[in-house]
């Protein structure tokens, strides 16, 4: 038994494949383009660039929504789920 099984309950496969491609991303001894292939899939399974990333509401620019259009975004982007597995040591995990 492993180390992720042993310190709860059974993982699912998604949190199992996250984790080994935390590892992946994470280790030093691993080649760049592997650590780099990694970080991609991380991010695109977390829907913050790809196919799989969440269409903005709005096409307008920045500098061109108004102040509602603005918050409604930030409020959109700061919803849970928006970034994955948040709340968590995460190294790839985005600031606030």
């Amino acid at each position: 038994m492993n180390d992720v099984q042993e310190a709860s309950e059974p993982a699912s496969d998604e949190a199992l494949a996250r984790l080994a491609l935390r590892e992946v991303a994470g280790s030093a001894r691993a080649p760049a383009s592997a650590r780099a292939a990694a970080a991609r899939t991380l991010l695109e399974a977390g829907g913050l660039i790809g196919r799989l990333q969440e269409k903005p509401r709005n096409s307008k620019g920045l500098n061109e929504m108004t102040r509602e259009e603005l918050e409604s975004e930030i409020a959109r982007l700061r919803a849970p789920g928006s970034e994955p597995d948040a709340g968590e040591d995460d190294p790839f995990a985005l600031s606030p």
